[in-house]
């Protein structure tokens, strides 16, 4: 009887936990942004990029050519990126996205802070990459990352990516393509406002 109560109680928490957690970020939370960079002479051209036969990776900057994933839950998160200008890569399996990443030119928006990077002239933003739950552990946010830098004469200047400072597994997958350390951003965030606290000097302007 013990045992059947214990393993409904760890059920039930483990339900509640991101619930919770979620909500005490809301209420309050202190940030780092980590920036990450790479330039162009320092991007090594791999030709062996393998992926896995079930998936293929789409280059797609034009809203019309979404139109096939009108259906995926995804759909209206890309459709935005692209409308405001951005270039998705998705990775695709039996006509569902399993991972996107979008790629900005010249203009490095972080929603957290409502701030923009300093970028060079012929530089690109690398943000907002997810994989779906049910393809993680599959190296697609790896993959994709290698495609978009095998790319890198469409960014000259080379190509910038930030995350959070807790987030280890997506910064270990950053410094594995080869991204160096280049920046942060300190910020809080209060009942779901954040506030800019101080950051790398001319990494971050209004």
């Amino acid at each position: 009887m013990y045992s059947f109560y214990k393993k409904g109680c760890e059920k039930v928490l483990k339900k509640v936990k991101p619930f919770v957690y979620k909500a005490l970020r809301f209420l309050y939370t202190k940030n780092k942004l980590m920036l990450f960079s790479i330039h162009g002479k320092d991007i090594e051209n791999n030709n062996s990029i393998i992926i896995q036969k079930q998936f293929h990776i789409l280059h797609v900057n034009n809203k019309d050519d979404v139109l096939v994933f009108k259906n995926d839950e995804f759909y209206e998160i890309i459709l935005n990126e692209i409308e405001k200008g951005a270039t998705a890569y998705l990775v695709v399996s039996n006509n569902q996205v399993c991972h996107y990443s979008f790629v900005k030119k010249n203009n490095a928006y972080v929603g957290e802070i409502k701030r923009n990077i300093i970028l060079k002239n012929q530089s690109s933003y690398i943000y907002n990459c997810f994989t779906h739950k049910d393809f993680r552990g599959k190296k697609l946010y790896y993959l994709t990352l290698l495609t978009i830098l095998s790319e890198y004469r469409d960014s000259p200047d080379g190509y910038t990516i930030a995350s959070l400072d807790w987030n280890s597994n997506s910064i270990s997958v950053i410094k594995k393509t080869g991204f160096l350390p280049s920046g942060y951003c300190t910020f809080l965030t209060l009942l779901g406002v954040s506030k800019f606290v101080n950051s790398t000097p001319y990494a971050f302007k209004k």
